[in-house]
């Protein structure tokens, strides 16, 4: 197990990065993944939270977005944070958390996002 104080953490910049941007991409380089969430809301109210094959920018990926919500068109604002550990403790970190906070309406979504991170990470096993 993976002692908390071992992850890395969150300066104020990223926490306010996360507070405030349109989109976040958090890349995971060994598992060729990255979590793409997609903070602004439809007609429905929800922000978008899902698991994609990573590009080569977080420009390249906010242009990527009409392609998956066409009504939104490209993100203003961009967050991108590079992570080199494991799925696990990407999910016991600040970051997480504050992701998680930031689309309380989707822990449905985030669940999702969980399990398939956990799947990509066992086939780089």
């Amino acid at each position: 197990m993976t002692n908390n104080s071992e992850l890395p953490q969150l300066d104020q910049a990223g926490l306010d990065n996360v507070e405030s941007a349109d989109l976040i991409t958090v890349q995971i380089p060994h598992i060729g993944q990255a979590l793409i969430v997609d903070t602004r809301t439809t007609k429905d109210g929800s922000p978008k939270v899902l698991v994609r094959p990573l590009v080569g920018s977080a420009v390249e990926r906010a242009h990527k977005m009409p392609e998956i919500r066409p009504e939104l068109g490209i993100p203003e604002t961009v967050a991108s944070f590079h992570w080199e550990g494991s799925v696990n403790q990407l999910k016991q970190s600040e970051l997480w958390e504050a992701l998680i906070v930031r689309t309380q309406d989707s822990l449905d979504k985030w669940a999702i996002c969980s399990l398939m991170l956990d799947s990509y990470e066992k086939e780089s096993d």
